[in-house]
């Protein structure tokens, strides 16, 4: 679940050149990403990200999916990480 894998399931995908990429396609993985965000964010009081390789949070099995890149798994903004 937490990793993409190819159809046949032998090894995990390399998209990033950094190994065994995250399987952001899956709800569970999504939301884990962005609970983890949030606590950088609330409890940490980290005020910024850098994501060097951001464009992997929006691949699905066809590749990068705009749609994808611009909303979190509950519809919200990409900017809405913190609660108000």
């Amino acid at each position: 679940m937490y990793y993409r894998l190819p159809a046949d399931k032998s090894r995990y995908e390399n998209v990033t050149g950094c190994g065994n990429t995250v399987n952001c396609e899956h709800p569970q993985v999504r939301a884990s990403i962005i609970e983890c965000l949030k606590y950088w964010v609330e409890d940490m009081h980290v005020d910024g990200f850098r994501f060097d390789l951001a464009t992997v949070l929006a691949r699905d099995g066809n590749g990068f999916n705009e749609r994808r890149s611009s909303s979190t798994p509950s519809g919200r903004s990409r900017h809405s990480l913190t609660s108000k």
